[in-house]
């Protein structure tokens, strides 16, 4: 039985023949019919790649027959012509391959067409293109032919393929092709698909992949996908030793198993696979001047994890300037802090996971070849290929903005505003409310101005000489609008860092963060 190396990711698509469903369906009913005494007796328009297409003819009288200029087509453009001295003996057979790669190199042996798999009609004609004998084929699955059932006969079949041999509709069991799990292939860490072809001309009933290991015996059920193909997506497999075997039933009972020759099944073993790492946050992949980055990952391995460590250079391309965090196991997650940085700097980072094997597993993915040396872009010695994050300015916000907001003030809340621009702002008649509305809000007095990069600070709660609203400690909407009651700037609840003191980064700048600081009146920079 054939048995070939697996590629895991083995796509299904690459069986089917597609010069064959391309063919354009062509069916001719008019015109005489030749009196000669050949039949097309069994057509195969889908054997699976790189199998081509093919007809026999049958020549069911008692004496041979010169098809000299005969010819055959599935469309008359495509025709093939047999050439002069070509006879078929009495009883017997003649198989034409229909190909079109193959008949552009030698266009005598071989028909320059293909018969699709979805079914079209395929026709024969005597030297002087009267019709001889005319079949619509039908649809087939991979590895079956339509035959007359007997020879010559009346009745056609869809049939396991017989080719330049007597049609027989004798049940024979199902037919596997399938390639070979080995050693080394499957880890316990990573699914692998796997993919096989089943043929059997009565219909297949079941195909089943046996397992087999140190604890249990179990099957489970491939998925049919049309044509004759079967697939699963392998489970996890817990690393040892592992046995396997693959079942067939077609319709009417019959089994086949695919196992080595006078074995009970195939024997490989289920290494320790890397760890994998399964997603990679980072707060920000473009922080500003001294902002923290929080990296968040989600790595996986059967066997456990023992650490998850980040690697990192700040402005070098150097790996033995590398500085390393070993992250936090927190509610199902690894997570910890690459400290902020200047504004200007380049960070290079990659990640690493070690399992309780401890075998080492890197983000990005290290390709290496069979003796150890990397092949892939990522190399953990070689800085120039980790990923890098960039520190780049604040986005200054030119404009009039809430700049820092205190709920727990002494002795009062307060909400400092500031000017971004180049030019005083007269802010008479402007308003700061709560989540309160408008109805609560604080109405600037009129002559105001906030001059180029000043601030305004206004205090509220009970008691204040300003505003009287409070400021919720766990967060509020807090807005700013002028005098028609135009929003200018918010700063939302959802958005709220969740503690009393929260203030822009820098002075009109568009990230807001938390601090131990309160700045009033002042800068933040």
């Amino acid at each position: 039985m054939k048995t070939k190396l697996l590629y895991t990711l083995l796509s299904i698509g690459l069986l089917l023949p597609l010069s064959c469903v391309e063919d354009e369906l062509f069916e001719d009913n008019t015109g005489p019919v030749s009196e000669i005494e050949l039949v097309i007796n069994e057509v195969a328009s889908n054997m699976g790649d790189p199998i081509p297409d093919w007809i026999e003819i049958y020549n069911p009288s008692a004496s041979a027959i010169d098809m000299s200029g005969f010819g055959v087509y599935d469309k008359p453009s495509a025709i093939y012509t047999f050439p002069n001295g070509t006879t078929i003996p009495a009883h017997g057979y003649l198989v034409i391959t229909c190909d079109k790669d193959l008949a552009t190199a030698d266009p005598d042996i071989y028909a320059n067409f293909g018969i699709s798999s979805g079914g079209e009609s395929v026709f024969l004609v005597d030297a002087a293109e009267v019709l001889v004998d005319e079949v619509a084929v039908p649809g087939l699955d991979v590895g079956l032919s339509y035959a007359r059932i007997p020879d010559g006969g009346e009745t056609f079949s869809i049939a396991n393929p017989t080719k330049g041999a007597a049609n027989s509709n004798t049940n024979e069991p199902p037919v596997i092709e399938a390639d070979t799990l080995v050693t080394g292939m499957l880890n316990d860490n990573e699914r692998y698909r796997y993919d096989v072809v089943v043929k059997d001309a009565s219909g297949v009933s079941s195909v089943k992949l046996w397992l087999e290991t140190e604890d249990e015996v179990y099957y489970l059920d491939m998925a049919p996908m049309g044509g004759g193909e079967y697939r699963l997506l392998l489970p996890l497999l817990s690393t040892g030793n592992i046995a396997y075997y693959i079942e067939a039933e077609d319709e009417t009972g019959l089994k086949t198993k695919f196992r080595p020759e006078g074995e009970e099944a195939f024997e490989l073993s289920v290494i320790d696979g890397l760890a994998i790492f399964q997603s990679i946050v980072l707060s920000n992949s473009n922080p500003s001047d001294a902002e923290d980055i929080i990296i968040t990952v989600d790595a996986y391995d059967k066997s456990g994890l023992e650490e998850v460590r980040i690697y990192y250079t700040v402005n070098s391309e150097n790996s033995d300037d590398k500085e390393k965090i070993d992250l936090t196991y927190v509610n199902g997650v690894w997570t910890d802090t690459i400290p902020g940085q200047a504004d200007g700097s380049v960070i290079r980072y990659y990640l690493r996971a070690t399992d309780n094997a401890s075998l080492k597993s890197y983000y990005p993915v290290e390709e290496l070849d069979g003796e150890g040396n990397v092949i892939g872009d990522f190399d953990h010695d070689d800085a120039t290929t980790w990923p890098q994050i960039s520190v780049a300015p604040l986005v200054i916000l030119n404009q009039l903005v809430i700049n820092e907001i205190n709920a727990s003030g002494d002795p009062y809340d307060y909400i400092e505003l500031y000017n971004a621009t180049s030019a005083a702002i007269d802010i008479s008649g402007y308003k700061v409310h709560d989540s309160g509305g408008l109805a609560e809000a604080y109405i600037i007095p009129a002559s105001t101005t906030i001059a180029a990069g000043g601030f305004y600070l206004i205090e509220t709660g009970s008691g204040a000489p300003q505003g009287t609203f409070g400021i919720s400690g766990s967060g509020e909407n807090i807005t700013l609008t002028d005098a028609s009651d135009v929003v200018i700037d918010q700063l939302n609840k959802e958005n709220w860092p969740g503690t009393p003191l929260v203030y822009r980064k820098k002075d009109g700048a568009e990230l807001w963060i938390t601090g131990a600081t309160a700045t009033p009146g002042l800068t933040n920079n």
